[in-house]
């Protein structure tokens, strides 16, 4: 598992983040079903279908196959077994359960209940420009390009082993983001209350400090669990539908701009 998992750190260049979940699928689910001293050549389909069996979720079932099938492509490839188990397995189905709409109604209920609050400023930013939730996080007022109206979207905020900055989701996701009237005008008003309350501490606010900060420590970055855990909070005080998370905003946006009108390709790449 180990020599596995440098192979792909190494020569593939995974994301420490997806490194990460394969440890833990390794951990729960696969090495607890191997005996100890078993050779990769001696594991048959029985065994890797009671793996499976074993994983609770579709997403994590797949997941574990997706990193079975992998491991057993590369030991046949290294010639350490004539015959790939995972031929003999089915691909676990997986339906994701797609973020809901954020409709206007539950937009202003939100924002009713955190008012005044940095979470308000950071919450209009989803609902305008669409970002992921690392995206937004990772973000530095040196990425605002304020004479433009503009946002560059160089970096996203993962989770390995600890939080580590990287490049987006996809190569695509490096963009330059137009910010509208209402965007550019909600993140000045941060920016104002920001350097205010930093000023009060005696820090003067810089272009390389992130736009967002901690909640409860201004002078630190945000964590990426931080807007998850309040999303779900109020959700909670709030009764929202449960198809509704923080992610729903990027659906929400892209259903805004597609009820203006806006191509599909305009859409991708914003």
């Amino acid at each position: 598992a180990r020599d596995f998992l440098r192979m792909k750190r190494d020569v593939d260049k995974l994301e420490e983040s997806t490194l990460t979940q394969y440890r833990r699928i390794f951990d729960l689910h696969i090495l607890p079903q191997i005996p100890e001293a078993t050779k990769i050549a001696d594991i048959k389909p029985a065994l890797v279908k009671r793996i499976l069996a074993g994983v609770t979720g579709d997403s994590a079932r797949l997941m574990t196959y997706v990193l079975l099938d992998s491991i057993f492509k590369a030991a046949k490839f290294e010639q350490l077994l004539a015959i790939n188990p995972m031929d003999f397995i089915r691909k676990p189905k997986n339906a994701p359960t797609p973020a809901g709409i954020v409709t206007p109604e539950i937009y202003h209920a939100i924002l009713e209940k955190i008012k005044g609050t940095q979470t308000e400023y950071i919450f209009k930013f989803a609902w305008d420009t669409g970002l992921r939730r690392g995206e937004i996080i990772a973000l530095r007022w040196s990425d605002f390009d304020q004479e433009n109206g503009r946002i560059h979207v160089t970096k996203s905020r993962k989770r390995g082993a600890q939080e580590y900055e990287g490049a987006p989701k996809t190569q695509s996701g490096i963009r330059i983001v137009t910010l509208t009237d209402a965007a550019m005008k909600n993140l000045l008003a941060w920016k104002k209350v920001l350097a205010e309350k930093l000023l009060s501490m005696g820090i003067r606010l810089s272009d390389d400090d992130y736009i967002f900060r901690a909640l409860n420590d201004i002078t630190i970055p945000m964590p990426l669990i931080t807007l998850t855990q309040v999303f779900w909070r109020l959700k909670k005080q709030l009764d929202l539908p449960a198809d509704i998370r923080f992610h729903s905003f990027r659906h929400t946006h892209a259903t805004l701009l597609a009820e203006q009108e806006i191509s599909a390709k305009k859409i991708q790449v914003r």
